[in-house]
């Protein structure tokens, strides 16, 4: 049986502009072929035929329809597909929206259900771009609705870990997992890579090109590209502030100015205005004068002690 997407095939018309006088319909909706020629979905349109046309008709989970029109038959030609069994499987994926195949014949996407299978043993392919493939095979037994929900590992997470792991003293690889991690509304993980990040600048403070970590923190806290509606940027945010509290108490009086910039300006972002002045006297006594925390005080208006 062939499952194809025919729900979004084009309806076939009379040639030349004439009106049809034919049309070919059927319950439930259904593809319409003409031996190895896919003409379209039902209610499908075609002039008459001065010979007699065989044609069958497919939709997943019914059994396929032979339906002969003699030569010269013009009006409504309508057939009934019967299902042809009692199995039902519901595929969901994690990220959703991965095309799903059953045997090989692509079904649709997930969150996907479907019923009246016939076979009590099916493979499930899930496919999504920049994801790896995943196949499971489904055994329905004594339980004639399965539930199959797969997670579909990122090509893109692993190729920045790869990164990572090749180059762990170079700063480029924290800032762009973390940036795919904030895309894919993985904040905890986004931190913990900032944090990694942080640590390879305390341990390491001349590492080059250390200012796009903290321009990659600050994108965070100023949405400076779109990684989610008010709700995902709000806890992007509260995800973000805690960590860098734990980043500001692990390294103490190592910590670097940046980071204290970076929660002083997150803090007041996020209307806590009291806890970013009064860290902000804290970066000022630990460096008093410094640049960074000059123009955080002009920008932000904070008092400086």
């Amino acid at each position: 049986m062939k499952y194809l997407p025919f729900l979004l095939l084009p309806l076939l018309l009379a040639g030349c502009g004439q009106q049809a006088e034919v049309t070919v319909t059927s319950q439930p909706v259904a593809a319409v072929w003409a031996e190895e020629e896919l003409l379209g979905p039902t209610p499908l349109a075609m002039p008459p035929s001065t010979q007699d046309r065989t044609l069958v008709l497919r939709c997943p989970g019914y059994r396929d329809a032979t339906v002969t029109i003699p030569a010269g038959t013009k009006g409504e030609v309508p057939a009934t597909l019967e299902p042809v069994g009692g199995f039902a499987l519901t595929c969901t994926s994690q990220p959703t929206g991965a095309s799903v195949y059953l045997d090989g014949e692509r079904l649709g996407e997930t969150p996907l259900t479907v019923r009246d299978l016939d076979q009590d043993l099916v493979e499930v392919t899930f496919q999504l771009k920049n994801h790896e493939q995943v196949t499971q095979s489904v055994r329905f037994d004594e339980n004639p609705a399965q539930e199959l929900a797969v997670v579909l590992p990122s090509l893109t997470e692993k190729y920045y870990l790869q990164q990572l792991r090749q180059e762990p003293e170079v700063i480029h690889p924290y800032c762009d997992l973390a940036h795919h991690y904030v895309l894919q509304h993985e904040f905890a993980k986004a931190v913990d890579i900032f944090g990694q990040g942080v640590d390879l600048l305390v341990r390491k403070p001349g590492t080059e090109d250390s200012a796009r970590l903290w321009s990659e923190i600050d994108r965070v806290t100023t949405k400076q590209y779109d990684f989610g509606d008010i709700e995902a940027v709000t806890t992007a945010r509260k995800v973000l502030c805690k960590g860098l509290d734990d980043m500001l108490t692990r390294h103490g009086a190592k910590s670097p100015v940046e980071l204290y910039a970076a929660q002083i300006e997150l803090l007041d972002t996020l209307n806590q205005r009291q806890r970013a002045q009064n860290l902000f006297d804290q970066a000022w006594k630990a460096s008093p004068h410094e640049r960074r925390l000059q123009q955080l005080a002009k920008q932000r208006q904070f008092h400086i002690p």
